[in-house]
């Protein structure tokens, strides 16, 4: 359910922002510009054009300043830093009419353009180092890169997700509230030299012991009840008490045990209305055992923080 809303909200994100991303323009770029008056004539060069129209001929190429600018003969400086490709074409377009130019056309192409270079590591799908056109700020954001990436893998811990910068500046990203919560601050924009390291998860534990077929300590997995941890470890050992399951849970310093019958014969029935956290034992005694603080001797030894019941409880 988790991969399919990640993969579900990376999909809006990236067709919502594609109707309305555009390259921008940044110092150092070159562009090339045509300007053509209805006489085919380049008011660039002054010249008229070679072909009746815009295929051919040599493109006009500008680079673009410090200052963020270009100059047009004719025209001066423009700023263009910043501006998208069809913002300067209509700023050219205008420059033009005041010197009462009708009818004419522009075209404009981003000839060379910078881009940002950022590894995605970690828990990935596909790790690497990802080439980003510098100043589209949408294909810049954390949600594309992970989408390029391949998208996470099950191990990854989708709330502790390290942006570092070139300067060794560290901020962290929580995926899960950006899914789960709509929280589009967590949706941070990377920039040149950018290092994202997806962390895996720090994998809980939860063990199964006493008359078991392979006692042990089982990944744990908040979607997966007792009858499944159980099922896990091989099932119950043939001297098992099915129905005097053991869960013991550390509650405020203290230790609670909580008694549970196991029926999984019964099919379609509900067993495990008892829910299973981080770090519980799921202890299988044999038939006729004496007693639940007979057993704490052995819980103790193999669980290694369990050492004393402070309460009982019966389910």
């Amino acid at each position: 359910m988790l991969r399919k809303k990640i993969l579900v909200l990376i999909c809006l994100l990236l067709t919502s922002t594609a109707l309305i991303a555009d390259n921008v323009i940044d110092v150092g770029d070159t562009i090339s510009i045509h300007v053509i008056d209805s006489t085919f004539s380049d008011l660039i060069t002054g010249k008229v054009t070679e072909e009746r129209g815009l295929s051919g001929g040599d493109p006009h190429g500008f680079m673009v300043s410090d200052s963020g600018e270009i100059y047009l003969p004719g025209i001066g400086a423009i700023g263009v830093e910043g501006k998208t490709a069809q913002q300067v074409k209509e700023i050219i377009k205008h420059e033009f009419y005041k010197k009462k130019y009708r009818n004419i056309t522009v075209t404009i192409l981003i000839q060379t353009m910078k881009y940002n270079y950022i590894y995605v590591l970690g828990e990935i799908m596909s790790p690497g180092l990802y080439k980003i056109p510098k100043h589209n700020y949408f294909l810049n954001k954390i949600a594309n890169l992970i989408n390029l990436s391949g998208g996470f893998t099950e191990l990854a811990d989708i709330k502790n997700i390290s942006v570092i910068s070139e300067e060794n500046k560290e901020i962290t990203v929580n995926m899960f509230d950006l899914i789960d919560k709509k929280d589009l601050s967590q949706n941070v924009v990377l920039h040149d030299k950018d290092t994202v390291v997806v962390n895996r998860k720090l994998v809980s534990k939860v063990y199964v012991l006493g008359a078991i077929t392979k006692p042990g300590a089982y990944n744990y997995d908040n979607y997966s009840g007792y009858s499944e941890y159980v099922l896990e470890a091989g099932g119950f050992a043939k001297d098992a008490d099915a129905n005097n399951i053991g869960i013991i849970r550390k509650v405020n310093n203290k230790f609670e045990l909580t008694s549970v019958k196991m029926d999984i014969l019964r099919e379609g029935s509900s067993t495990d209305a008892f829910v299973i956290k981080e770090g519980d034992i799921i202890y299988v005694p044999k038939y006729f055992f004496s007693g639940w603080k007979d057993i704490l001797s052995t819980v103790g030894t193999v669980g290694g923080s369990v050492f004393l019941y402070d309460k009982l409880k019966t389910r």
